[in-house]
């Protein structure tokens, strides 16, 4: 199998970010880094592979899990997408409502205890909320 078909396969399973696509033609297929190059270039011209749509698809996905602004910015960023795109991308998100969303799937609402409170504070900043929006769901 060439490497083309190789990447092929992996573009019709999901979509790959160009970082990642570069990334996976050189450990994966074996390919030296002037051939990945050239190969993701191809898969980018032929509209096989888009930021675009790799960044809006990455998006859905961890908003599905209730994921906040700064976690998906970060995981973005390691993906190699660029922060014009990033926030395009979670511009028109109402966070507040996605917080209070995770929180009542986890915890069935706001607790009175301030321990358990506190509890609910960490979580949600694990899921990447800032801090403005978790008090603001919270207090």
């Amino acid at each position: 199998m060439t490497p083309k078909d190789r990447a092929l396969g992996w573009l019709a399973r999901r979509e790959y970010s160009y970082s990642e696509l570069l990334q996976r033609l050189k450990r994966d297929a074996g390919l030296e880094p002037d051939e990945a190059e050239s190969l993701a270039q191809w898969f980018v011209e032929h509209d096989l592979q888009s930021d675009d749509r790799f960044t809006e698809s990455y998006i859905r996905m961890q908003l599905g899990k209730c994921r906040g602004p700064l976690k998906i910015r970060f995981e973005l960023r390691q993906r190699g997408i660029r922060d014009e795109l990033i926030n395009e991308g979670l511009s028109d998100i109402n966070w507040h409502e996605l917080a209070d969303q995770r929180l009542q799937a986890k915890f069935g609402g706001v607790a009175e205890d301030t321990t358990e409170k506190a509890r609910q504070m960490r979580h949600l900043a694990g899921q990447g909320f800032p801090e403005s929006i978790v008090r603001d769901v919270l207090f």
